[in-house]
């Protein structure tokens, strides 16, 4: 079964075979009975030593370094990109199965 086939599965066959009366065994992470799935980011902020006469900007004064999660495992700018550009509700990264919530994710400006 593809992520397609999958995810019309858990969407609508599931609900409608249950309905029927036949027991459905589903991801505990579909269910919302199991650990909550996250997509987080962390700024660790540097501030590197001024030197004198330097021009100001935001640059030299503070430095930012960006760690992005998905639950406990941290993604690279690769796997963040790839996550961003993808069109599908769900998504498979490092063997664990993820929903994509669509109205949670924005445009992201990845550079």
């Amino acid at each position: 079964m593809d992520t397609a086939g999958a995810y019309e599965f858990l969407t609508t066959r599931a609900g409608a075979l249950e309905q029927c009366g036949f027991g459905v065994m589903l991801p505990s992470w579909w269910s919302g009975r199991g650990p909550r799935q996250r997509l987080s980011a962390r700024a660790n902020v540097k501030s590197p030593k001024l030197k004198g006469g330097s021009g100001l900007s935001l640059e030299s004064i503070v430095q930012f370094d960006w760690e992005v999660a998905l639950g406990e495992e941290t993604l690279s700018l690769h796997e963040l990109q790839a996550l961003a550009a993808l069109k599908v509700p769900l998504v498979k990264i490092r063997g664990q199965w993820w929903r994509r919530m669509r109205r949670r994710f924005r445009p992201l400006s990845i550079s």
